[in-house]
C-alpha cells in the first residue's frame, strides 16, 4: 500500500460568521444532500457541514459527494465504507473477501472500476481523520463515525500516533469504524472530556441520545429518502433546555 501522511486527529477553529452543521452518513446521495441544505438556506461563504462518515456507496452519485472534500465549508471523518475502498483497492488481491464485503455493502460501483482509477480515490480517504473535535460556543464538539468509546482524551491521543497500515489490527481505530456497542447496549454513560459527540454507522429511526453521544444517521438511501442536518449551536441549546 501506498502510505500517505495524514493526520488521524482533525482540531477545527471556532466558526465566528455562520452556523456549524452536522450530517448522518450520506452514501452517496449527493442531490438529496443538496436539496436539504437549500432547504435551510445553507450559506456556502460563512456556514459549515461536518458529516460522521459514510460518504459513499448504496447511492448513485459517489463521486459527486467524494468531490464535496475539495470544499472548505465540508468536513467529514472516515467511516467504515471509506476503508472498505481502501481495503479493496490494496488487499482484495490476497484477500478475496475483501470485495466481496464490499460489493454485499454497496460497493460495486468502487470495485468494477480499473485500479488506478480506485488508488486515486483511496488516496482522498487515506487522508481522512478518524477524529474531528471542533469548537461550537463554549462547547467542544466530536465528531467520529461509529464509537468514540470511554474517554475521549483517551480515544484521541490513540488516535493522534496511528498510520494507515493499522487499520486492521489497532483496536481504537476498529472501533471508530465498526463498532455498535455503544447504542445496542443503549449505554448511558457520558463519553468523558468532551461537551458532545455526534456519530453515525448505525442507522436509527429518529435521532438517538445516549449520554452525551447523539446518534444520527437515519438512513438517506433507505426508503426514509431523508438526511438529518442538525444545527449544532441550537441542537445542543434545546437539549440543555430539556433535561
Amino acid at each position: 500500500m501506498n502510505l500517505i501522511k495524514f493526520n488521524p486527529v482533525l482540531k477545527v477553529e471556532e466558526n465566528l460568521l455562520g452556523t456549524d452543521y452536522v450530517v448522518g452518513d450520506i452514501h452517496g446521495m449527493y442531490s438529496l444532500l443538496m436539496q436539504e441544505l437549500n432547504t435551510l438556506n445553507f450559506d456556502k461563504t460563512k456556514d459549515r457541514l461536518f458529516c460522521v462518515g459514510d460518504l459513499i456507496d448504496r447511492g448513485k452519485e459517489n463521486e459527486k459527494v467524494i468531490s464535496l472534500l475539495k470544499e472548505d465549508w465540508f468536513f467529514s471523518v472516515r467511516g467504515n465504507h471509506e476503508q472498505m475502498c481502501i481495503d479493496t483497492t490494496y488487499l482484495s488481491n490476497k484477500y478475496p473477501e475483501v470485495y466481496r464485503m464490499h460489493v454485499a455493502n454497496g460497493g460495486t460501483w468502487f470495485c468494477i472500476k480499473e485500479f488506478h482509477e480506485q488508488e486515486a480515490i483511496s488516496k482522498i480517504f487515506l487522508n481522512l481523520p478518524f477524529l474531528i473535535e471542533v469548537k461550537v460556543g463554549k462547547d467542544r464538539i466530536g465528531i467520529i463515525h461509529a464509537d468514540a468509546g470511554e474517554d475521549w482524551s483517551y480515544t484521541k491521543r490513540e488516535l493522534s500516533s496511528v498510520t494507515n497500515d493499522q487499520c486492521g489490527s489497532n483496536s481504537t481505530i476498529l472501533r471508530s469504524l465498526w463498532s455498535r456497542t455503544r447504542i445496542t447496549k443503549k449505554i448511558t454513560t457520558n463519553v468523558n472530556n468532551i461537551d458532545h459527540v455526534f456519530l453515525g454507522h448505525t442507522p436509527v429511526n429518529n435521532v438517538t441520545t445516549l449520554g452525551n453521544c447523539s446518534f444520527i444517521d437515519r438512513g438517506s438511501c433507505s426508503h426514509q429518502m431523508f438526511f438529518t442536518i442538525i444545527d449544532i449551536k441550537t441542537y445542543l441549546k434545546n437539549l440543555n433546555e430539556s433535561n
